[in-house]
């Protein structure tokens, strides 16, 4: 019993770290988003989007699957992390070579033949990203959540914020957002070997590498399909509408995903290490994942349904007037944040299980519904194609939560109680931020609209979780708080 507290303690404490370090970089980034959008064109967003589709796509192929196969693994040794490192060293390399082939070829598959160069210097971060899978995966084995959220917020302001920012407003255009990506990169890189220095391969073995590689591939061709799910749109919209409707789509699209990934990376990164401590404990398991999906409900149903009433006044305020047509897509999009947060909780259960092929068909499912959305929903410009995927992502969430359930034998209905606060408090929450949005006068600044909404939301969540616990708050959250607790 002393263990279990143990663990759950410590959990609490990654996320409280992962938690600070989210809200810290979702500022950063929101904040250097709000002058780089007026800044730069939505053409060089674009060029830029592009370019990182390409090399995030090699970069699953080859890198992906190691960190979650090290992270899963029951007993690790030092001949395993040294044969990840020099197994994803390896594949940095090849796979960065092979880019700067077939990089022109790739800039015309999308439509966006200025994006080459910038693929081609995109390279250069499959060395340092693959540098970063080994320290990432052990700091995340070992529940080192505060040293990666110190590498995370380092990595933002540096790399996203000072570079970016001053680059583009010496008038470098898209280079600002290339160099500003690379310099993140590296100084995430340097943080993390500060604790866990580079595993040189002094015990590198084929055996090794082959018991590691046996459960990456799993991981990765999950990784693989769910990068196609989560990127057909952007390939689709940059193939038929164009570069500059990419960025205006790139840009609608992290207002929304960006807070509520990286929420959900707050559940992803922390559970899958835990559960896979536990993952011979179904009944730990079965409550873990109930608390945690009616808790992330919790917090994000309100903040996207009052993010879609107000879509208008959120993009002028962070974006500027001459972004206009980013509100339609937001507004859609915001409505399935809560979702796309939750499935993370699915993927970490069925990770620590070991479950990965079953997960991988559906997210090749998911990346199939997502393609057909894009396809269908272009027809009516960039609103359609997020209708599209909202739709794709809404029967994904059934899929994963499906295969959830039946690892830890739950059902549908105790799914659906653990929700019911959440239900009852976005409700609330988002009719008195639609109330105090409608009763102020005509002519007032957006921003005011954007405070005056999610002041209302935010102040009709507290009371009710404060005043009424067991009727508006989860069982996740009141546990979470007494774990935090000295």
């Amino acid at each position: 019993m002393a263990e279990s507290d143990g663990l759950g303690k410590q959990a609490a404490r990654g996320m409280a770290s992962v938690a600070s370090s989210t809200v810290v970089v979702t500022i950063v980034r929101l904040g250097a988003l709000l002058v780089l959008a007026r800044l730069l064109e939505p053409n060089d967003f674009g060029i830029v989007a592009a370019a990182l589709l390409v090399a995030t796509l090699a970069q699953i192929f080859f890198l992906r699957g190691v960190a979650p196969a090290l992270i899963q693994k029951k007993e690790l040794n030092t001949s395993h992390e040294h044969s990840a490192f020099v197994g994803v060293v390896l594949g940095g390399v090849i796979a960065g070579l092979l880019l700067v082939l077939v990089a022109p070829a790739c800039a015309k598959l999308l439509n966006a033949e200025a994006s080459t160069p910038v693929i081609r210097l995109f390279a250069s971060l499959f060395a340092i990203n693959a540098a970063t899978v080994v320290p990432n995966a052990l700091h995340r084995r070992g529940l080192q959540f505060g040293r990666l959220a110190v590498a995370e917020v380092a990595g933002t302001f540096v790399g996203y914020a000072m570079v970016s920012i001053g680059l583009a407003w010496a008038g470098f255009g898209f280079w600002a957002l290339v160099v500003g990506n690379i310099a993140q990169s590296v100084v995430t890189l340097l943080f993390l070997w500060r604790t866990h220095p580079p595993s040189w391969p002094r015990e590198a073995n084929w055996k090794s590498f082959r018991e590691l590689y046996r459960t990456s591939a799993g991981f990765s061709i999950g990784a693989f399909g769910l990068f196609i799910s989560n990127k057909a749109d952007a390939i689709g919209i940059s193939r038929i509408l164009g570069a500059d409707a990419l960025g205006i789509y790139t840009n609608a699209y992290r207002l929304m995903a960006d807070p509520s990934d990286r929420l959900g990376q707050v559940f992803g990164r922390v559970l899958l290490p835990a559960m896979s401590r536990i993952q011979d404990d179904r009944k730990r398991l079965k409550d873990t994942f109930l608390d945690g999906a009616g808790t992330v409900a919790l917090l994000t149903l309100p903040v996207g349904i009052t993010g879609a009433l107000i879509a208008d006044e959120i993009i002028q305020v962070l974006l500027g007037d001459s972004w206009a047509e980013a509100a339609g897509p937001f507004s859609v999009l915001a409505l399935t944040m809560s979702l796309r947060t939750s499935f993370r909780l699915s993927e970490a259960l069925v990770g620590a299980t070991g479950a990965v092929f079953r997960r991988a068909w559906r997210q090749w499912a998911f990346a199939v519904l997502v393609i057909g959305g894009v396809v269908v929903g272009s027809r009516w410009k960039l609103t359609g194609v997020a209708a599209g995927v909202s739709l794709a992502m809404v029967f994904n969430w059934f899929l994963m939560a499906q295969l959830a359930l039946g690892e830890v034998n739950a059902t549908w209905l105790e799914l659906w109680k653990s929700h019911v606060p959440a239900i009852r408090t976005a409700v609330l929450a988002s009719l008195a931020a639609l109330a105090l949005s409608s009763v102020l006068p005509t002519g007032v600044h957006p921003a005011v609209v954007v405070l005056g909404a999610f002041g209302a939301m935010g102040t009709v969540m507290a009371v009710l979780a404060f005043g009424a616990p067991s009727y508006f708050s989860t069982r996740g959250l009141r546990r979470l708080t007494m774990a935090l607790r000295p």
